[in-house]
């Protein structure tokens, strides 16, 4: 961790890579359908209790990468309160002696007070958008920034 550079961390589905590493289906292959995960019908309660943030942080994940795969294929996404925004910046370093990856990228603006974060990741397979599902959700309170 880089000094003073504080971090949000994201406990991830395992789940959010497990679309990325497989191959098409044919159910998949319809150019029709959508390869985004479907919205969810209302925001899910999150795991543990809000972390608190001012605007500076990052946010912290693992990422799974499956054999024969970079993560530099990935592209992740961020919901915000159910809004999905790409989210830029990630930059993602190997765990000696796996497969883990540790990712990081920069909190990006929300308005003051509570919000639910979720995140997905898509890699093109075959040329096939898959995309993970989401991950479980983070409750986390924007409050004021330092000194303001």
């Amino acid at each position: 961790m880089r000094a003073g550079a504080r971090t949000c961390a994201l406990a991830l589905a395992a789940a959010l890579t497990a679309a990325c590493n497989r191959t098409p289906s044919k159910a998949s292959s319809d150019s029709t359908r959508s390869t985004d995960p479907p919205p969810p019908a209302a925001e899910p309660p999150p795991a543990r209790g809000p972390v608190t943030v001012t605007g500076g942080e990052k946010l912290r994940w693992e990422q799974q990468v499956g054999a024969g795969t970079k993560v530099a294929e990935f592209s992740f996404f961020l919901y915000v309160d159910g809004a999905k925004r790409p989210l830029p910046g990630v930059e993602c370093h190997l765990q000696q002696g796996s497969r883990h990856h540790v990712c990081e990228a920069p909190l990006p603006a929300m308005t003051r007070g509570t919000h639910a974060l979720r995140m997905s990741a898509a890699r093109e397979v075959r040329g096939h958008a898959k995309v993970s599902p989401l991950s479980e959700p983070v409750a986390i309170v924007r409050g004021a920034l330092p000194g303001g």
